[in-house]
């Protein structure tokens, strides 16, 4: 059974005083993970450098969540969420290079965004303002998906892929995405990604309609990302706050679809919990 870290989401500063924690993962995340069999690990956001290193070879990939952090200040100034993210996408990279097996990192919307960062060289200006909240939307698949360039969706049966694109089943909550115009200037995104999804996104201050990545891939190396949230169509809202998410066995598949891809990649390399180590399970 293969072991996933997820990389946990500070706390607030204004809504510390609530909490008796300094950080979280959402339980959504973690069922989604456990879903296709897989065990999950929690990677504290700031965890230190000498203590990932321990980490990481005892995991089996691991999942980028969703968020809304500033992953880089004005000043230049990284976030630690963003140094440990960074770090665990270089392993993957490593894991491939050095022993030719698949860690698979998934960066679901923040996720996406991190991933992005990291391939232009640290440039926050690879992202681009996509304002789009709690809006179910279909997906474009490319020519990319078709011909054999991505793998993570390529188990998907075609008529799940016709439901995608013809229906409105992937459900976006972001301010940032990287539209299609930025992928081409960008070497690191445009030579080294596969884009398998686009999505375009009306913006009504300025009238511009600005083609985005839903959907994108390493080259190389097993790092999947999706701009929407395959994982929040599993949620149930109560209360007054809320989105429509779309309760259905279509959506259903999706999700569960990509826990089964990050459940296989992972049970493909041969990292393992380490003797006296099996503390780390119970995180």
């Amino acid at each position: 059974m293969p072991v996933i870290g997820i990389l946990t989401q500070p706390v607030s500063q204004e809504k510390q005083q609530y909490f008796n924690y300094t950080d979280y993962i959402l339980e959504v995340n973690d069922n989604f993970v456990k879903w296709a069999g897989s065990r999950t690990v929690a990677i504290p956001y700031d965890i230190a450098e000498e203590d990932l290193q321990i980490l990481l070879p005892q995991l089996n990939g691991v999942l980028l969540t969703g968020g809304a952090l500033e992953l880089i200040a004005e000043n230049g100034e990284h976030h630690p969420y963003y140094t440990t993210a960074k770090r665990v996408i270089e392993y993957s990279k490593v894991i491939k290079d050095q022993k030719g097996e698949d860690w698979p990192v998934l960066g679901i919307c923040q996720g996406l965004e991190v991933v992005s960062v990291v391939q232009a060289n640290d440039d926050i200006d690879a992202l681009d303002r996509v304002v789009i909240y709690g809006e179910n939307r279909p997906v474009t698949w490319t020519s990319s998906s078709h011909n054999g360039e991505g793998r993570f969706f390529s188990e998907y049966p075609q008529s799940l892929k016709d439901s995608m694109q013809r229906e409105g089943l992937a459900l976006h909550a972001h301010t940032y995405s990287v539209s299609i115009d930025t992928y081409e200037k960008i070497p690191g995104l445009k030579n080294e990604m596969v884009v398998t999804q686009t999505d375009v996104w009306h913006d009504e201050e300025t009238g511009d309609n600005i083609p985005f990545i839903a959907a994108m891939e390493h080259r190389r190396y097993p790092i999947f990302t999706t701009m929407y949230h395959p994982e929040y169509q599993l949620l149930v809202f109560t209360g007054h706050n809320r989105w429509n998410t779309v309760d259905s066995s279509v959506t259903d598949e999706v999700a569960f679809r990509a826990s089964l891809k990050l459940n296989r990649l992972a049970r493909s390399n041969s990292n393992r919990v380490r003797p006296g180590f099996e503390e780390l399970l119970k995180r």
